[in-house]
């Protein structure tokens, strides 16, 4: 018995895909998407997220706690999961990586989400949106960043940013 896709509706088809798309979405991490055989891999991970959290843009939008005090960075680990030992802080203190779940279930205020962080070679591309006022008036900013490396530095050649309400 020989079945094409000619014999069958086209809505039943573009479903088919529509599901397939989003039933197979996974969380990616790290090492999925640095180059192998670079060294360095997990210093320069590290110095170019380190280079996202301490964008000029961003600073006005970590919150801060009654007190003057900021409190910890979080970080979505979906779709990029980073290792829980990337050596990265902001305000003095280590940032927390928790799961999609744990980001909703614990209401933070505002968090980070990777959508894309690929180093290749001396160049790197990272998109994120960071999620600000996310419990009470939800807005975002949305972030593409190209950095390149020279020697041992890395630095951002290219922003786009856009608001989101």
């Amino acid at each position: 018995m020989k079945t094409t896709f000619q014999k069958l509706p086209l809505a039943f088809i573009l479903i088919i895909s529509f599901s397939f798309h989003f039933t197979n979405a996974k969380s990616v991490s790290i090492g999925d998407v640095i180059k192998p055989g670079l060294t360095n891999q997990t210093s320069d991970s590290s110095l170019v997220f380190q280079l996202c959290l301490d964008m000029p843009e961003l600073q006005s939008f970590y919150p801060k706690n009654e007190d003057g005090s900021y409190p910890p960075v979080y970080v979505m680990q979906f779709p990029v999961a980073f290792p829980s030992d990337i050596a990265v802080s902001k305000f003095q203190q280590n940032i927390v990586f928790e799961s999609r779940g744990d980001i909703y279930t614990n209401k933070r205020e505002a968090f980070f989400i990777v959508k894309s962080f690929l180093i290749e070679g001396d160049s790197a591309t990272v998109v994120f949106d960071y999620n600000h006022h996310y419990t009470s008036s939800p807005a975002a900013l949305e972030v593409k960043l190209t950095l390149q490396k020279t020697g041992t530095e890395w630095a951002i050649s290219n922003t786009i940013t856009s608001q989101r309400y």
